[in-house]
């Protein structure tokens, strides 16, 4: 295992947090894109620390908005779909069930490729949660599938 210094470590992880925004920004949601840009920079996240990955989280909160200033006024709206798509996966591996507020962007195919990759301990939790409106946008059918695929994702790992 490889050690860094603290600068080494907060000048890293600046730039991870940029290389979020810029990819974020940029993103175009197609199954190429998330192939060859999304899964991999989850990947590459997953290589660190959940101390670390947390650290993230302040960045994904900014840049679920988009905020403007037009003659003296401000306002906020949501980000695009495309870009709301990138930052719940991201989310998904940096939060706990508590911080994840953006999970109704990510779908059912999203879910599937995530899922052997990270299998959060919460989850069970909060696909059940009752009390809680920012669950994942799954119907009947897709929850059925997502139960029988994590028995293998959880015993595989």
């Amino acid at each position: 295992m490889q050690t860094y210094s603290s600068s080494k470590e907060t000048s890293t992880m600046e730039e991870l947090k940029k290389e979020l925004e810029k990819l974020s920004k940029a993103y175009v949601d197609t199954p190429e894109n998330e192939e060859k840009i999304l899964i991999p920079f989850v990947k590459r996240l997953l290589e660190l620390p959940m101390k670390e990955r947390r650290k993230l989280l302040p960045v994904i909160r900014d840049l679920q908005w988009i905020k403007s200033k037009f003659a003296g006024f401000s306002s906020e709206t949501t980000c695009s779909a495309a870009r709301a798509h990138f930052l719940s996966a991201v989310q998904f591996v940096c939060a706990n069930k508590r911080e994840m507020d953006m999970a109704y962007h990510v779908k059912f195919d999203m879910l599937c490729k995530l899922l052997p990759l990270y299998y959060p301990t919460w989850l069970t939790d909060f696909i059940n949660d009752d009390k809680t409106w920012f669950n994942f946008d799954l119907n009947y059918e897709q929850l059925m599938q997502l139960m029988d695929k994590s028995r293998s994702w959880i015993w595989d790992t």
